[in-house]
């Protein structure tokens, strides 16, 4: 071990030049002129593969003035702070400015998390973009290894596929065709339905070979979209589901393998894939096309979910003569326009049950776009089912074309409800992260906003409110039903 003092405000020492792993700064960055200036200078003592790891206050508290206010060194900022204690967002975005890659930091449920922050802070900018390539090589790994270079001429095929054997699973199905208001008849649409009960993570979607072969033989088009939400697991913890695309892409393949046809593919993405575009270009609309890594959400539901679009470049879209191919993002799906149903374990139904409980509603500005579930729905068929000589453009967005003003939405759902009090965002988020009865905070308890805390403080309103509009020109080119849909 050795010691030293350096001065973080000047370039380190020829020495210290890329050679850390990690530097651990103790509420000493703050301290300095300029955040940008003092983190640039330790980002150069780092290796590539390096970490930044700051222990800073993020509130200011008036008694800690009263105390190290005397210090010259709490008076030095003159990078347009506040004040010398500053928000876990500065950090970040200061950080971003000097070089770092991924930044993060922890947090948690008591008030102190909120005052201390340890945030962690990658030297390397392709950090992220790193972790999307390990993922995309190994899913990929010898896919089209048995592909042929040319494509045999066959008639296509197509399939009604005919009552299943799992019993329990087809009435689970047919259960939920009543109760989720499809408007579908469930006699005549189970008649026209094979349930299979499996697990998708499993070599050949966790089928025995003559089930497998089964649904090789019948199936033309595959929708993939099946897949577990949840807004704090990190990327890891959706590995069973990039498992899962593989395995869909895998079948895709053996279809064209043992017939030659044409096989679409639709998977179903999501607006977290392209949550960061609007901060990276300073421009609301995100239009429907490939996007970078830095677009992402900084989510492991949404850079999964980027996985899978990464993944069918490096798949199916190399061979366009065997496969259709698209990624579909969705914006807010709203209830079904037959009967109201909605999924109450989304965010929106998160916050309407919440607003019950504290018996107040946010005040929301901007304006909203919402498409009725079964709008989307029928969107998505519409693309699916394109004649086979239209070429299928590789990313869409389902998103209500037509806006709404979140006022007028909230004004609605007060009466509804019969909610007197509407409260500033940031009162009500507080109010919500403040709610005395722990056991309410579950998602199927009486506060269950309180489990998406972190996106309603950072993402909710820049992404619900006018701050992200998402492109459907290419949508609305392939699908009459998008084109009809209005004002929810």
């Amino acid at each position: 071990m050795r010691f030293a003092v350096h001065n973080i405000e000047k370039p380190p020492a020829a020495e210290f030049v890329g050679t850390q792993h990690l530097v651990l700064a103790s509420n000493a960055v703050h301290a300095t002129c300029s955040i940008q200036d003092s983190t640039r200078f330790i980002r150069s003592m780092l290796r590539p593969d390096g970490f930044l790891c700051l222990i800073e206050m993020t509130r200011p508290m008036y008694w800690v003035d009263i105390v190290f206010g005397l210090f010259e060194g709490w008076w030095m900022m003159g990078d347009g702070r506040d004040h010398v204690i500053t928000h876990e967002k500065r950090w970040e975005a200061d950080l971003h400015a000097s070089g770092y890659g991924h930044v993060d930091w922890i947090d948690g449920a008591s008030a102190e998390s909120k005052i201390w922050k340890l945030i962690i802070a990658a030297a390397n900018q392709d950090s992220r973009e790193q972790a999307v390539v390990g993922y995309v090589d190994e899913l990929a790994a010898g896919w089209d290894e048995s592909l042929p270079t040319s494509v045999p001429s066959h008639a296509r095929r197509t399939h009604i596929q005919p009552r299943g054997k799992h019993q329990e699973a087809r009435q689970r199905q047919r259960q939920a065709l009543i109760e989720k208001g499809t408007g579908v008849s469930p006699d005549s649409a189970m008649d026209r339905v094979d349930v299979i009960e499996t697990d998708l993570s499993k070599p050949q979607l966790g089928l025995s070979d003559e089930t497998y072969n089964e649904v090789v033989d019948r199936v033309t088009h595959i929708v993939h979209n099946a897949w577990l939400m949840h807004f704090k697991w990190p990327v890891k913890r959706f590995e069973p589901q990039l498992r899962i695309m593989a395995n869909m892409i895998n079948l895709a393949r053996d279809i064209s393998l043992r017939h030659g046809t044409l096989v679409t593919f639709e998977f179903v993405s999501s607006i977290a894939t392209v949550g960061h575009h609007p901060l990276r270009t300073h421009q609301p609309v995100v239009p429907e096309a490939r996007m970078p890594t830095e677009s992402v959400l900084l989510t492991g539901y949404g850079e999964a979910k980027y996985v899978c679009e990464r993944l069918l470049d490096a798949t199916l879209h190399r061979y366009p003569d065997r496969f259709r191919t698209a990624a579909v993002r969705l914006g807010q799906i709203a209830g079904s326009s037959i009967n109201g149903y909605w999924n109450h374990t989304e965010h929106v139904a998160f916050l309407i049950k919440s607003s019950q409980t504290l018996g107040a509603l946010p005040d929301l500005r901007g304006n909203l776009g919402w498409t009725a579930v079964d709008d989307i729905a029928g969107t998505l068929v519409d693309i699916l089912l394109q004649p086979d000589d239209v070429r299928l453009h590789p990313i869409y967005h389902i998103d209500n074309p037509v806006r709404q003003p979140w006022d007028h939405m909230i004004a609605t759902l007060a009466r509804a409800l019969d909610i007197t009090d509407v409260l500033p965002f940031d009162e009500w988020a507080r109010r919500v992260h403040q709610w005395p009865m722990k056991a309410d905070n579950a998602a199927d308890g009486a506060n269950p906003a309180y489990l998406l805390v972190d996106f309603f403080d950072e993402n909710f309103t820049r992404m619900s409110c006018g701050g992200l509009l998402m492109s459907t020109v290419k949508a609305r080119e392939h699908s009459p039903t998008l084109t009809r849909v209005g004002p929810l």
